[in-house]
């Protein structure tokens, strides 16, 4: 399986079926909300160098030798921060494209640990299948999240540790098949969600049932699933609610 085939089953998993199109056609609405990998060349090589700040001179984390760059010289006659500064010059160079220990297929991204199969995303450890990221840990199947721990099958996830099967979740743990919900914990098949626990099957923090969950959830899905193939994005997400 590829990052792509990826997201495609991680939107039959929120949606009931797969959104028409591939990854880069929504990389717009998986990204707003997330820092980007800044793109730089090399100093060394002129080759793409994906980096978390806009840093000069720069090089891929491959092209360096540990060590390897000394000091010219000594600091004799030093008497400023400028000649010290001045002095150092020819050693300093900033790296990008810090993906290591073990990880693998790593696109367009930086300080990535342990992880395999990862785009467009900055600190990525011990996770697969990742894409438009921040700050994912311990996750599988993530797309335009940041600050996850243990998430899985799981689009626009912010601060939320144990997610799985959810769109647009906002600090909340212990929390599957959820739709748009915010600062709750042990939520079930529930949808708009406020500052509660221990739900399932609620719509604005009521209880409707099984049956009534499912027959408005579909109204909503049905919507979504519309305004995404269309225009390959989202209005509404879980901080504008409000103002749609």
């Amino acid at each position: 399986m590829d990052i792509n085939e990826a997201f495609k089953k991680t939107t039959k998993f929120i949606f009931g079926k797969e959104l028409e199109g591939d990854l880069d056609d929504y990389n717009e609405w998986l990204s707003k909300r997330i820092p980007k990998p800044i793109e730089k060349k090399s100093i060394l090589s002129n080759k793409k160098v994906f980096v978390i700040e806009d840093v000069y001179p720069i090089v891929s984390n491959d092209e360096i030798v540990i060590g390897a760059s000394v000091v010219d010289g000594n600091f004799d006659n030093t008497e400023s921060l400028n000649d010290i500064i001045n002095k150092i010059k020819p050693i300093i160079n900033y790296t990008g494209n810090r993906n290591i220990y073990n990880s693998s297929n790593i696109y367009k991204s930086d300080l990535c640990l342990s992880s395999r199969n990862v785009y467009n995303s900055i600190l990525i450890q011990n996770s697969e299948y990742i894409s438009n990221c921040f700050d994912v840990n311990l996750s599988h199947m993530v797309f335009g999240s940041k600050l996850g721990r243990y998430i899985s099958s799981s689009i626009n996830i912010y601060s939320g540790v144990k997610v799985t099967n959810c769109l647009d979740v906002n600090f909340c743990s212990d929390t599957s098949n959820c739709l748009f919900c915010c600062k709750g914990s042990n939520l079930d098949n529930c949808m708009f969600c406020f500052n509660t626990n221990a739900k399932k099957y609620s719509v604005g923090n009521l209880d409707v049932g099984r049956k009534k969950f499912f027959e408005l959830k579909k109204i909503v899905v049905g919507g979504l699933i519309q305004e995404l193939e269309k225009s390959k994005s989202l209005k509404m997400n879980i901080f504008n609610i409000l103002e749609i």
